[in-house]
């Protein structure tokens, strides 16, 4: 017979770090930005300009991924204001469009219910049309 001996008390304390790792880091609001083509840096990589953005609003800013229409999908640092920092890009002329990114849930669709056999929905109809 196999009998199970307890964790020790590290076993456990180094598996609880190993879950608390794993799980994802908070992720800071999101900004969708279209720079200004009339920017200095309009030649420079996407990257070099998202980060002067930062520096220019006071905050951390990480570049995630381009959109379409040379829009680009920015990460401020936890805890910033994502409406105030894209009202200041536009107004300060680093950007021409900026926004806060809203995220999302996949829309789900609804379940489709439970069939049922074609003398239930008789007996329903009946009893529903029954005077």
């Amino acid at each position: 017979m196999l009998t199970s001996t307890p964790r020790s008390r590290g076993a456990r304390l180094a598996l609880a770090i190993a879950g608390f790792a794993a799980l994802p880091a908070l992720a800071g609001p999101r900004l969708i930005v279209q720079f200004a083509d009339s920017d200095v840096e309009a030649a420079f990589a996407p990257k070099s300009r998202v980060e002067r953005l930062g520096r220019e609003l006071g905050t951390d800013a990480k570049h995630l991924r381009r959109m379409a229409l040379g829009a680009h999908v920015v990460e401020l640092a936890p805890g910033a204001d994502a409406q105030a920092a894209a009202l200041a890009a536009v107004a300060n002329g680093y950007a021409k469009l900026a926004m806060p990114d809203k995220r999302r849930k996949p829309d789900v669709p609804p379940q489709k219910p439970k069939s049922r056999s074609l003398v239930e929905m008789q007996r329903r109809i009946l009893e529903d049309h029954a005077f």
